[in-house]
């Protein structure tokens, strides 16, 4: 008699190592704002450099995820999974072990190569495995663990840098990496890979241009380019940057500032799964509760550059929790999808967030790098005022360009 497995156990199985996995990556894409002050030291870094250096991360995030979907395809995602978090291991130790700006830009590099993909396969395994939990569910798991992943690259971090060389702390982040790696190998079970259809790499692509050149999903690839890379740009170094060379804040000050908004983010989505009916259409997605949110976030965000007194917890983290239930309603829409085109979808979105983080991180950079300092005491302060401003303009030009689409549904 064949012995029927248990599909909840299966869930947990799954479940428990990819929750752990999911926190690691939330941590690894964010612990640099404080990884990047502390390494100082012993790596000078100009303004440019470190947005070059950050911004490697998410370049080669985007470049890896375009042919990670052919890839899934042919492959159980369990084992991709592994050799990733092996690789992330093998960059946080070339992090670990670097003396000058390019070192640890290739650590970045291979980092942002491994996990980015590590976070799409983990989608994909968790749809499959945890037929037991709805999809709706289990996204909101996922996301939930990252931002618990964000907290913990705030005052965590900054606490931790205080007892140990922020070497060692790279290290132990490599092995917990390698140790995940194969905890997944041992408990996740296997699956069959089943093609969709006979897709070359060539085809894959074409698919993937077709999301972007469709007019119903281009709103929100615009929308969530720039409004969740400017995001990821802030938490990732340039919020860290702004609050200790320009406030003057120390590192631990810096550290709640940071901490407030995750924590943020990590309300909203709660308060968006319990209320999603009163924001969401009928039809499909709303792009004027999308722009509302969007709006707000930017304005709060503005008003944090210009009022020194407004950088404070409460404030960033009314930041963090407005500009989450924007990216929640961009989560809702694409978990209505069929698991083949979710993942189509998602990963579009994914790789126009990385560019856009790739691209202003890089521009604010050069700009602040750029600006000739005067003996003026204020002219570090004008310099990073004149580069986010830029940031912000960006955010209202997608704003606008998003105007004449109310609503993205499933007729359009």
């Amino acid at each position: 008699m064949k012995h029927e497995t248990n599909p909840t156990s299966i869930s947990l199985t799954t479940l428990i190592p990819y929750a752990i996995c999911v926190i690691l990556l939330g941590y690894i894409a964010y612990f640099n704002s404080a990884i990047i002050e502390i390494s100082q030291t012993t790596i000078q870094l100009t303004a440019a450099m470190k947005g070059f250096s950050s911004s490697a991360f998410f370049f080669f995030s985007a470049m890896s995820l375009i042919p990670l979907g052919f890839f899934l395809t042919q492959v159980d995602p369990k084992y991709i999974q592994v050799v990733f978090l092996i690789g992330g291991a093998f960059g946080l130790l070339i992090i670990a072990s670097a003396f000058t700006p390019f070192g640890l830009t290739m650590g970045r590099a291979v980092c942002g190569i491994c996990f980015s993909c590590t976070f799409l396969t983990t989608i994909k395994s968790l749809l499959h495995h945890c037929k037991a939990i709805s999809r709706v569910n289990i996204l909101f798991i996922i996301y939930l663990c990252f931002i618990i992943g964000m907290v913990l690259a705030s005052i965590p971090t900054v606490w931790l840098l205080s007892i140990v060389d922020w070497r060692v702390l790279v290290l132990i982040i490599a092995l917990i990496s390698l140790v995940l790696s194969i905890l997944i190998a041992i408990c996740v079970p296997d699956t069959e890979t089943q093609s969709h259809c006979a897709l070359d790499v060539i085809s894959h692509i074409e698919e993937l241009s077709s999301v972007v050149s469709n007019k119903k999903y281009r709103t929100i690839f615009i929308l969530s380019s720039v409004g969740i890379g400017t995001f990821m740009s802030m938490q990732s170094l340039w919020t860290g940057q702004w609050t200790t060379e320009v406030l003057g804040f120390t590192l631990g000050h810096s550290g709640e500032i940071l901490l407030s908004s995750a924590i943020g983010m990590f309300f909203a989505l709660i308060f968006i799964k319990c209320f999603l009916k009163y924001f969401r259409s009928a039809n499909g997605l709303n792009i004027s509760v999308c722009n509302f949110f969007l709006v707000t976030s930017t304005l709060i965000l503005t008003f944090l550059v210009f009022f020194k007194k407004f950088n404070t917890p409460v404030v960033w983290f009314l930041y963090g929790f407005v500009l989450q239930c924007f990216t929640a309603q961009i989560l809702w829409y694409i978990k209505e999808k069929k698991d083949h085109h979710l993942l189509k979808v998602a990963n579009v979105i994914q790789i126009g967030v990385y560019l856009y983080t790739f691209f202003i991180q890089m521009i604010v950079g050069i700009i602040i790098n750029l600006w000739k300092y005067s003996s003026k005491q204020d002219a570090p302060e004008v310099s990073y005022r004149v580069a986010f401003s830029i940031m912000i303009l960006f955010i209202f030009v997608s704003i606008f360009l998003s105007l004449k689409k109310r609503v993205v549904d499933e007729t359009s």
